[in-house]
């Protein structure tokens, strides 16, 4: 009996004394686990636990670490894209000719300089035939069908008469990867 009771204490406190320090790791490895990388409690034993411990804080700050490196390559790509979009749009706003950015269900998402100047300021959202032929319903035989039936190099062509009244001819080209709903290209010359 005595043996017994002698067995179920010790097995108490050792379970107590093994109990602990593993549901506190445990908490530890949730707490870094869902994100926060703060420091680790204090764990201030030298026993088997501080090796794990020691371990786990280690990869705590080498996370930490891991995080600057990726949020500075993040903000060091985002300003080149920024400066890469506005050379784009710049460039976009430069040419001569008239440019809209046409989604696959014809509407204007984009139009440079020399269209709003041609068909007016507020051309973003309405479609492509009601703009260059005041039609409510898409040209016969429209090109954007073949541009986005076809692969990024299809191209197609129609006459219109523009705001000027005058016989232009127009390119459609597919830009984005071949289908996907991506913006489409259709440049006025």
């Amino acid at each position: 009996l005595l043996v017994a009771v002698a067995a179920v204490g010790l097995a108490l406190v050792l379970g107590r004394s093994l109990v602990r320090p593993v549901q506190a790791l445990a908490a530890e490895a949730s707490r870094i686990g869902a994100g926060d990388l703060g420091a680790l409690a204090r764990h201030d034993e030298y026993d088997e636990f501080a090796v794990l411990w020691s371990a786990m804080d280690r990869m705590r700050r080498e996370l930490v670490e891991a995080r600057k490196r990726v949020e500075q390559l993040l903000a060091e790509r985002t300003q080149a894209l920024v400066g890469e979009q506005q050379l784009v749009g710049s460039l976009f706003e430069a040419l001569t000719g008239v440019v809209f950015v046409l989604t696959a269900e014809r509407r204007i998402a984009a139009a440079n300089r020399t269209a709003r100047r041609l068909y007016g300021d507020h051309l973003e959202g309405r479609t492509c035939h009601q703009v260059l032929f005041g039609s409510a319903a898409p040209c016969p035989g429209c090109p954007l069908e073949q541009v986005l039936a076809g692969n990024p190099s299809d191209q197609g062509r129609i006459s219109i008469a523009a705001a000027t009244r005058e016989a232009v001819a127009v390119e459609l080209s597919a830009i984005g990867p071949a289908g996907e709903k991506q913006l489409r290209i259709a440049s006025v010359m």
